[in-house]
């Protein structure tokens, strides 16, 4: 059994002595990192040794709050204080080389950044009313929302977006693979097909640089009326070359990277007018392209070929990703690096390094359709469930965690300002072969799925599988590959379809593959600290996914 941790008092006094280990000079900065009590602990520590240790080297005189700024009173000490603490300078070498000059100096450091950050961002503020600002910033205007996704792949990875997200002016989508289904508030409907860059410029329309659309207009009759009037256009697309305008209809507009704009009706009439002013109506069936010539005018020619357009995103259900789901999505939209607090069921926008305690209760996350609680496995029967049902398998914990439940993705960003043990696992790989990503926890934690939700959401499909590869993982930093103990659990409805206890690093990898009926309602992911505390225990599910199975129909 490894020795118990020390307090943090004992690391900062091991600090001041310079006898602190690298190891725990590594945790004290963790510790220091995640948690506001321990930083102001840390700046009370240092600020009390550097007044002890002024007083030591000053002998006579210690300072006295009643005189004023850095005032000393000259006082006579009750005995030698060099028979017990051999004097040193404070600006010695030894003293200007320690982890206690580093640690000072990187202090004054981020206090003068903060504070250079502060008064830049006050002589920097725009001068307009307060609720102007805020309305800017709060509410901006949105013309609709994404309203379907097919294994989208954007040409800036740093691009975020979900089923379900809004879409406010001036947004671009710059997809380069996969297809994209916009809803506007008006009713029509595009669907952008990657390699693409669409723009959203009002609420009737939109600029396509390069790349397919499909629009569709679902009601609103727009035609032409009974006295003759001019149609009156409900949605338009503008492109480099042309503006296709629709009356009321279904078409599709295709840009080459030339700016070269075809246009093909599939139901009702559109009008095409070039950036030169000339017009040309269609009806169904029909296509026209619109090019520049040798002069840059812009002229109507037969295209050779009518371009396929994708008319109706049907997504295939295959498998939900569980990376998503945690991190906030739908299990199709492919989110990351957003997590879940084991003790709240709170979301955790970033990573969090620190304890957390368990109150021994269940949390129901109310703000996600599919996840249904959490819970810091302990001693006894534990509620699992939102429903009151429980477990009684569990050996006794800490009855705490450390850190969050992390969805992280399969590549990251080395210039990134992310940290944490999740960001230093070696041979990661080996948890992730179909590089979807993969959930990072420490013992005490689970959290459970609702299946009937899942079934809810996805009327033509069933979850039938719960596959993942789980395990121990190993940092950077780790010197000892036989430390890391855990007891790992997959629960349905109140029993266990996969456990594994005693689990250490050097049993590798558990594959594991469940069965899931059509009735079972909860499905629990659980890992405990095997007994011996959470020292090293880093656990992985790496691609995790619920598989789907369409549902026949009669």
């Amino acid at each position: 059994m490894p020795a118990p941790d020390r307090t943090t008092a004992e690391l900062l006094a091991a600090l001041c002595d310079e006898t602190i280990l690298p190891d725990e000079l590594r945790r004290l900065d963790r510790l220091i990192c995640a948690d506001a009590d321990v930083r102001r602990q840390y700046v009370e520590y240092l600020d009390l040794h550097a007044r002890l240790s002024c007083s030591l080297h000053r002998p006579g005189e210690i300072f006295d709050k009643e005189t004023g700024d850095g005032a000393f009173e000259s006082v006579e000490p009750p005995f030698a204080v060099s028979s017990l603490f051999p004097p040193r300078s404070p600006l010695s070498h030894t003293f200007v080389g320690s982890p206690l000059f580093s640690y000072m100096a990187a202090t004054v450091i981020l206090c003068m950044m903060l504070l250079g950050g502060w008064a830049y961002k006050i002589s920097h503020a725009p001068s307009r009313p307060y609720a102007a600002t805020y309305q800017t910033q709060e509410h901006p205007a949105y013309v609709g929302r994404i309203t379907g996704m097919y294994d989208c792949r954007w040409a800036d990875s740093g691009t975020k977006t979900f089923i379900g997200a809004s879409t406010p002016l001036e947004r671009e989508y710059v997809l380069a693979s996969g297809c994209l289904e916009i809803t506007y508030k008006s009713g029509s409907r595009v669907i952008l097909e990657g390699p693409c860059a669409y723009k959203i410029e009002s609420s009737s329309g939109g600029f396509l640089k390069h790349g397919k659309l499909t629009a569709r207009i679902e009601h609103q009759g727009s035609a032409a009326s009974a006295d003759g009037a001019k149609p009156q256009a409900v949605f338009a697309v503008k492109t480099p070359t042309a503006a296709v305008i629709d009356l009321g209809t279904e078409f599709g507009v295709a840009v080459g990277e030339n700016g070269d704009t075809t246009a093909h009706v599939f139901q009702g009439t559109v009008k095409v007018e070039t950036l030169g002013g000339a017009l040309a109506m269609l009806s169904a069936g029909e296509s026209v392209l619109v090019t520049k010539d040798v002069a840059k005018k812009m002229r109507f020619t037969k295209p050779a070929a009518v371009p396929t357009f994708v008319r109706t995103l049907v997504r295939p259900i295959e498998q939900l990703d569980l990376l998503d789901v945690i991190a906030g999505g739908d299990g199709m939209s492919r989110r990351r690096e957003r997590g879940l607090d084991p003790t709240t069921g709170m979301e955790d926008p970033l990573f969090v390094l620190g304890e957390r305690i368990g109150d021994g209760k269940y949390h129901p996350v109310s703000w996600h359709r599919l996840i249904d609680g959490v819970f810091i496995p302990g001693n006894g029967p534990m509620q699992i469930d939102s429903t009151g049902g429980a477990f009684d398998g569990f050996r006794a914990t800490s009855g705490s965690t450390w850190g969050s439940i992390w969805p992280r993705a399969a590549e990251t960003d080395p210039a990134s300002e992310r940290r944490g043990w999740i960001y230093e696992i070696e041979r990661s790989e080996q948890f992730m072969p179909q590089r979807l990503g993969m959930i990072g926890v420490c013992p005490n934690v689970g959290w459970t799925f609702d299946l009937a939700a899942v079934r809810k959401m996805y009327k033509a499909a069933r979850p039938v599988r719960l596959q993942t590869v789980a395990g121990l993982g190993d940092r950077v930093d780790f010197a000892d590959p036989f430390d890391g103990m855990i007891d790992l659990w997959v629960i349905v409805d109140g029993q266990p379809r996969f456990k594994r206890l005693g689990m250490t690093r050097q049993d590798g990898t558990a594959r594991i593959d469940v069965e899931l009926k059509a009735t079972d309602r909860f499905l629990t992911l659980a890992v405990a600290d095997g007994g011996d505390g959470q020292a090293a225990d880093w656990v992985l599910f790496g691609d995790p996914v619920l598989k789907l199975e369409p549902i026949e129909k009669p």
